[in-house]
């Protein structure tokens, strides 16, 4: 988000900003919240059952309505209606980036694809936990191992770590995403070929990390499961349908992944089944609610109580102003455990740009 200065009207409003970090910068904190009504405090929201409190932050109501001058300047509410719609908001490849879709209502799911895909998870999740589905030799699967990486691990690595409790481990959700095969290697010691379910989770099916540790599980598995039997413990979550068929595996046990969902916001597409399996379905489902209920709020709330735009507009004021350019995240939950890793992805790949949309270079 740096550099933002590309037209008069916000090279104008940047400067001021500068001029009001001089003003402000021994600014307390503390007197600034003394200062304020107690029984109104301003920079506190409650968003859908989520708590925010930025009141602690270097900042005013003077600061606050610069940045959000200069978020007007740039055409930011048109530009949150288009991701919403799903325009080609991702210039460098030319797509959208509409997972916010994926997360709808089921009621209000107008992509058909979608829906199916949905109801394939379910089914996927229900016959896994249920014992529905066997895997050879009529064994009960008690374990599943997701084999992906970046957004094909992190995401559900997190969320499964985060919602444990509300896992009752049948079957237990295993990740592996290491290249190192020391890692798939110490997952599959203790358990059974008979008994495990393979998800293999590659957009492409090509992504060399994936692949090697899939080939590996999938030799681990013919120790003890006959070759054409093999299907009854793969699946995938691939766009490649082919290649995941020549891997063995069987093609109603793909689930697919669209263009317009980026690896890191992949979760709330089909590479959140290990979350289904995990937690059920439901559970599932009311993660996704969650999702859409801050989608709503990002999407129909004013600048000025529209939580992520203020987190955002906060960024640029304490990277670009105050030169604060690392950001502690510090979660007391120990099953938030994995959140860090995940946010440092999301960040720094959808924020790390050295270009401006145009394509010219930032300076």
């Amino acid at each position: 988000m740096t550099n933002v200065k590309d037209n008069s009207e916000t090279d104008t409003l940047w400067r001021k900003l500068q001029k009001l970090h001089t003003k402000y910068r021994d600014m307390s904190v503390v007197a600034r919240i003394q200062s304020e009504d107690g029984a109104h405090n301003p920079w506190r929201w409650d968003v859908d059952g989520l708590k925010i409190d930025l009141s602690r932050n270097n900042i005013n109501q003077e600061i606050l309505a610069t940045l959000i001058q200069l978020a007007n300047s740039k055409n930011l509410p048109d530009k949150i209606s288009d991701l919403i719609s799903g325009k080609e908001v991702n210039c460098t490849e030319q797509r959208a980036a509409h997972h916010t879709e994926l997360r709808l209502p089921a009621n209000k799911t107008v992509n058909a694809e979608i829906a199916q895909t949905q109801k394939k998870i379910n089914a996927l999740a229900d016959d896994l936990r249920s014992g529905k589905w066997r895997g050879h030799n009529n064994h009960r699967i008690s374990d599943v191992v997701n084999i992906g990486i970046g957004g094909s691990d992190l995401g559900p690595r997190m969320v499964c770590t985060a919602l444990s409790a509300l896992s009752d481990n049948q079957p237990k959700v295993h990740f592996a995403a290491n290249v190192d095969p020391r890692d798939l290697e110490l997952i599959l010691q203790d358990l059974s070929p008979q008994n495990t379910l393979i998800i293999i989770s590659s957009k492409s099916f090509t992504t060399t990390e994936t692949l090697e540790n899939a080939q590996s599980a999938r030799q681990w598995l013919l120790t003890e499961i006959p070759e054409k039997n093999l299907a009854h413990h793969l699946t995938a979550i691939s766009s490649n349908i082919e290649k995941a068929v020549a891997f063995g595996v069987d093609p109603d046990n793909v689930l697919p992944l669209w263009d317009w969902v980026g690896g890191r916001y992949s979760l709330w597409s089909a590479i959140g089944l290990p979350i289904a399996i995990a937690i059920g379905f439901q559970g599932y489902r009311e993660l996704l609610d969650g999702a859409h209920a801050m989608d709503e709020h990002f999407s129909t709330a004013t600048l000025e109580n529209n939580v992520p735009c203020l987190l955002a507009l906060l960024e640029i004021w304490q990277i670009n102003l105050c030169q604060a350019n690392s950001k502690a995240i510090l979660p007391y939950n120990h099953d938030l455990r994995i959140l860090p890793e995940y946010l440092q992805q999301l960040v720094m790949e959808s924020n790390g740009k050295s270009v401006r949309t145009d394509g010219s270079p930032i300076e």
